[in-house]
């Protein structure tokens, strides 16, 4: 035969679920008091400042000083290297797409086009020297033909003439 087990009354049987409902009851209430109730301000007494209250303008804002953190923070990548030389935007100022923000300088890109710059007028004086002996050997080459032109034209007189110095003789010697 079997042994009858006696049933256990109901707050033993759930005595944890009853413990752990009345433990968040009182939680809430705690919380529900302790929010209505009047609340503490803690301050430091070196910070506390008092003064006389007056009537005064009213401002719609503010001033205050403190650190102001960016919602947003852009990072800058440029091609060349370079130091800051100017700040052009203030600081704080809206700026549009295009907008200039700084003025970087590069000694090492600016001496490179400095070089490369002497090296054009290096070749610039070079071409304009090379232009100059070409025009004087082409004048020199035109003076040698006006010569030998000359010296042609002068040797084809001559002959003419003593062609007909030689006809005249042989006609002179068979007459």
């Amino acid at each position: 035969m079997d042994i009858p087990i006696k049933k256990k009354h109901p707050l033993v049987k759930y005595r944890y679920h009853i413990i752990g409902g009345i433990l968040f009851l009182a939680f809430v209430i705690y919380v529900i008091i302790s929010g209505a109730g009047p609340r503490k301000i803690r301050y430091n007494e070196e910070n506390l400042v008092i003064a006389e209250v007056k009537q005064e303008k009213f401002l719609e804002f503010v001033d205050q000083e403190g650190i102001v953190q960016p919602k947003q923070t852009i990072k800058l990548n440029i091609l060349e290297s370079g130091v800051v030389e100017r700040i052009v935007a203030e600081e704080g100022s809206m700026l549009m797409q295009g907008d200039t923000i700084l003025v970087l300088i590069n000694p090492e890109l600016i001496r490179t086009i400095e070089d490369e710059r002497d090296e054009l007028e290096k070749q610039r004086i070079t071409y304009e020297e090379k232009k100059l002996e070409m025009e004087r050997k082409s004048s020199q080459l035109r003076r040698q033909t006006m010569e030998t032109i000359y010296k042609l034209d002068r040797l084809s007189k001559q002959y003419q003439l003593d062609k007909e110095e030689y006809h005249w003789h042989q006609e002179q010697g068979t007459t």
